[in-house]
């Protein structure tokens, strides 16, 4: 099976929409567009060419992360492995 990313999810927090969320994990990676870094080197969203959409779920968001590049799939992956450690 082709990687094609990953999903993280977080609890609801008072006041958070997923269109919020969403627009700060999309704009917290548009730094390392310009030769910056993400706020941490562990940042699924680190890679260019992905996508994030959120979803609200019952108790709290889903983050997909995806791309169509077999190794910034990986990547993405690897990284968010490493928030459940």
């Amino acid at each position: 099976m082709r990687p094609s990313g990953a999903t993280l999810y977080v609890r609801a927090m008072p006041g958070v929409t997923a269109e919020w969320l969403e627009r700060v994990v999309v704009c917290d990676a548009k730094p390392r567009e310009s030769n910056r870094t993400c706020a941490g080197r562990e940042c699924p969203v680190a890679f260019a060419g992905e996508r994030v959409s959120v979803s609200e779920l019952r108790g709290g968001f889903a983050i997909a992360v995806r791309s169509d590049d077999m190794e910034t799939a990986k990547h993405i992956w690897e990284r968010a492995e490493g928030f459940v450690r």
